[in-house]
């Protein structure tokens, strides 16, 4: 009796044995699935994002051109006449707003020495160098457009820029500029939401962006913002676990 009664004990921890075996196996082919899912989904999110992303640059050169070869902006950079380059840029933007979906247009007129010389949006602030943009010295030096995202003193923003030209004389640049919540509302159909931050290093530059909320190092970047996915950010240990997110060099992507 005793002898059965051991044999069976053994037979059911051989059998314990093997369904942890099975178990653990199952676990670790179900996480690698799910790990395969994730880095896919990622990845399609990511092309999804820098497809939007191009085609915004498009846009943002296209009404960067139209104002660069406005002949009254010209004239205006030229003469030294802001009032001029006023009146062109409120024309313009009306004109944006009745015929575009860019309801608040804002394009900032740099001139040839790079400081600001006309911003649609505070028509009496003007002077200030700027020649801690890397984009306003690129267009210089190459006459040529570009388009990228850079700090400004209104945060990060996406920069269509446009040397203004007088045939070969470099006469200034302009600046179609935005955020980036059209570019969220562009993505949210595909059900891929983003928040985007800027280094609080770069507060010196940002000066309006003082006092914003702020995770870690990093300042939060833009208005619209989901709640939840906002809440979920500021969980402990979270920008941490993006930053070292294995999908994208320099991006991270959160599961949620």
């Amino acid at each position: 009796m005793k002898l059965n009664t051991k044999i069976l004990f053994i037979s059911l921890t051989g059998l314990g044995v093997m369904l942890l075996v099975s178990l653990l196996a199952t676990s670790i082919y179900f996480n690698r699935i799910k790990g395969e899912q994730i880095e896919k989904s990622a990845k399609a999110a990511q092309r999804q994002f820098e497809m939007a992303m191009e085609a915004k640059k498009k846009v943002w050169l296209t009404n960067a051109l139209q104002v660069a070869a406005n002949a009254y902006v010209k004239k205006a950079i030229q003469e030294n006449d802001r009032q001029l380059a006023d009146n062109v840029l409120k024309r313009l933007g009306k004109t944006f707003k009745e015929n575009t979906g860019f309801k608040n247009v804002q394009v900032h007129l740099i001139d040839s020495n790079l400081h600001s010389f006309y911003k649609s949006w505070a028509p009496d602030s003007y002077g200030e160098s700027l020649g801690y943009s890397k984009g306003y010295a690129l267009v210089k030096n190459t006459l040529k457009p570009d388009a990228a995202m850079e700090v400004s003193g209104k945060g990060l923003r996406l920069k269509g820029l446009f040397p203004i030209l007088d045939g070969d004389r470099f006469l200034g640049i302009a600046n179609f500029e935005g955020g980036l919540n059209s570019l969220k509302r562009t993505l949210k159909p595909h059900d891929i939401d983003f928040i985007c931050f800027m280094d609080a290093d770069d507060l010196s530059v940002a000066q309006s962006m003082k006092g914003k909320a702020q995770v870690a190092r990093f300042v939060l970047n833009q208005k619209d913002v989901d709640e939840e996915y906002w809440a979920y950010f500021q969980k402990p240990g979270i920008i941490n676990k993006i930053l070292d997110a294995p999908f994208f060099p320099g991006q991270g992507v959160s599961e949620h």
